[in-house]
């Protein structure tokens, strides 16, 4: 009588040691160990974090070397006016009062040469400049200067460039608010060397005059077309009272409007027509 043998399983030659050993590897040959990373890879990776560092590095360095160079004052020094009313930076217009002083090493005057008020919009989409010359003659409040605690009585009538004297730039906001009605919501200010810095960060500043100048009070010396002035010729086309007109404001304001209101590539003309 034959006899049959149920398979139940395998020996030790059978197919469970192989399922035994795919259970010891579950992996299986696919996966295998994963090796360092590619050193280009590396080097890249590398580059990139010091490109960022650095980068962080330098506008830290930027950030603090502009805060060194800026000195705050005090917006309002005219003793009858209301202090302006907060306003919003990203939604509300915005007066500005931009002023260029001839105060300079070696000379005590400190007058302001150029008075602009710059308006933005809400929506910031332009803005609109006026130029108050500065012989222009003008009520002047009565100023107290912050540091010194000494006061300055209002005049009826006097130039409105003297308000810079008068306590600081906060006497001119005053004296401009008075005139014209407005509240003015930030000043700056900038001196002689700032103009000269100005024109020569931007490479020079194109300047176009219809007839030769040569100016010895002030130091300017241009040929007649377009030229480019920086630094201390900058300087001078921007003050100069006798290369052009008569000698008075008359001649002088029209550049001392351009150049520092520069917002690219453009040409301020001077001279008769």
């Amino acid at each position: 009588m034959s006899s049959r043998r149920a398979v139940t399983g395998a020996g030790p030659s059978g197919n469970s040691g192989s399922g035994a050993s795919r259970a010891q590897h579950p992996g299986g040959r696919h996966l295998g160990r994963r090796g360092a990373p590619h050193p280009v890879l590396r080097a890249v990776a590398l580059a990139l974090s010091l490109t960022l560092v650095s980068g962080l590095v330098f506008v830290g360095v930027q950030v603090v070397r502009l805060q060194n160079n800026l000195d705050t004052k005090p917006l309002n020094l005219g003793s009858d006016q209301e202090s302006a009313a907060p306003v919003d930076a990203n939604t509300d217009p915005l007066q500005i009062l931009i002023l260029g002083t001839d105060n300079r090493e070696g000379q005590e005057s400190n007058n302001s040469d150029v008075m602009m008020l710059a308006n933005m919009s809400a929506d910031r989409s332009h803005v609109t400049v006026v130029s108050f010359p500065r012989d222009l003659l003008v009520p002047l409040p009565a100023c107290t200067d912050p540091e010194t605690g000494t006061t300055y009585p209002a005049m009826e009538l006097a130039q409105i460039n003297g308000a810079l004297g008068n306590g600081g730039p906060g006497c001119t906001v005053a004296a401009i608010n008075e005139v014209t009605g407005l509240s003015i919501d930030h000043f700056m200010m900038a001196d002689f060397d700032a103009v000269k810095e100005l024109s020569n960060t931007l490479g020079g500043v194109e300047v176009c005059v219809n007839q030769p100048v040569e100016d010895e009070l002030s130091g300017l010396s241009l040929p007649a077309g377009v030229s480019s002035v920086q630094g201390d010729q900058a300087l001078a086309f921007l003050r100069t009272r006798h290369g052009f007109g008569n000698g008075g404001d008359e001649g002088e304001d029209p550049g001392a409007a351009e150049l520092p209101g520069v917002h690219g590539p453009q040409s301020s003309g001077r001279g008769h027509p």
